[in-house]
């Protein structure tokens, strides 16, 4: 029984997601890749939240059925009959009365073949964001080319939309992405020194960086923070702003 029930309720609430997204109709940011997702969730929330009303993923909810409550801005028990009554009823309240988000930034979570396309049966997003895949000697490397492979679909399909692409090119299974017309690349090439202090070149534009990072995850997540607020218009000025610690 659980199995029908949890697929029904997974049906009803991409649905009520997709209705979700004509009725509000907000940018959508989608990050994608394997490390520094949730790093890079925290600093575009924190840089787009400057000049939009901005939602994200809570925690880990990346999956098939967690990007539909990210998205909707609820959650519940697919496998209780209870829960999904009450669950459906809030999930659609919150579809036919959108909250005011002009930008949702969500995590797409892929763990085997297929998981993309999933994704994208819901969402199109106007900006994709590709973290490192990066394997090492703990990777599992038959999830790593399915991980790879599921790029590839995200980045066909940003073509076909004309949405842009925001890639890391420090990681060679990435950097080929950076190529084409509808991207732009980052990596830690772009972090140069002027006279002992720190700037960053990127899209054209050279940025003096007051704000603090730590590691190339954070340094990685402020350079595609400016990258991604400049395809959606933001002020350059207010990239500026934030760049500088302001």
């Amino acid at each position: 029984r659980r199995r029908p029930l949890r697929r029904a309720g997974v049906g009803a609430l991409r649905i009520l997601a997709r209705l979700y997204l004509r009725r509000r109709a907000p940018r959508v940011v989608a990050i994608a890749g394997g490390r520094g997702k949730t790093v890079m969730k925290r600093a575009l929330v924190e840089f787009l939240g400057r000049q939009w009303r901005v939602r994200c993923n809570p925690l880990s909810y990346n999956t098939e059925v967690g990007l539909l409550f990210a998205i909707l801005d609820t959650s519940f028990d697919t496998r209780r009959l209870r829960d999904v009554a009450a669950g459906l009823a809030r999930a659609a309240w919150k579809a036919l009365v959108p909250d005011p988000a002009d930008v949702l930034v969500l995590e797409l979570g892929v763990r085997r073949p297929g998981d993309m396309g999933e994704h994208l049966r819901v969402v199109e997003p106007d900006v994709a964001v590709f973290t490192p895949l990066g394997p090492d000697y703990s990777e599992d490397q038959s999830a790593l080319a399915t991980l790879r492979a599921e790029m590839k679909v995200l980045v066909e399909r940003m073509e076909q939309k004309r949405g842009a692409l925001v890639v890391c090119t420090d990681d060679p299974s990435l950097a080929p992405f950076a190529t084409r017309p509808n991207a732009v690349g980052f990596g830690k090439g772009d972090l140069v020194q002027r006279d002992g202090r720190p700037f960053l070149r990127l899209g054209g534009c050279t940025y003096a960086l007051g704000r603090e990072w730590v590691g190339d995850s954070s340094l990685y997540a402020l350079e595609a923070s400016v990258l991604v607020a400049r395809c959606l218009g933001m002020d350059e000025a207010a990239v500026e702003d934030f760049l500088a610690g302001d």
